[in-house]
C-alpha cells in the first residue's frame, strides 16, 4: 500500500475569483497570466506561492518578473 501525500493547496484570489490550487497548478496558472501580461494577477499567484514555504526559488524569480512588468507597463 502506498502512502498518500497531501500537497498543500493555495487559496489564490486573481481575476475576481478565488482558486484552490496545488503548487504545480498555481505555477501553471501564474505563468498563463504572465504570458497574457496580466502582471498584477500573476504577481498575486506567485506571492502566494512564495508564502507556501520551502519550494524552489522559481516562484520568487517569477514574482520579480511580474513586478518588473508592472513597473514597465503600468
Amino acid at each position: 500500500m502506498t502512502s498518500a501525500t497531501h500537497e498543500p493547496h493555495l487559496h489564490i484570489r486573481a481575476a475576481g475569483k478565488t482558486y484552490s490550487l496545488d503548487f504545480r497548478q498555481a505555477f501553471r496558472f501564474g505563468y498563463t497570466l504572465l504570458r497574457t501580461q496580466k502582471f498584477q494577477n500573476a504577481a498575486s499567484v506567485f506571492e502566494a506561492m512564495t508564502r507556501l514555504g520551502n519550494h524552489d526559488h522559481l516562484a520568487t524569480i517569477m514574482l520579480a518578473y511580474c513586478k518588473a512588468g508592472l513597473s514597465d507597463y503600468a
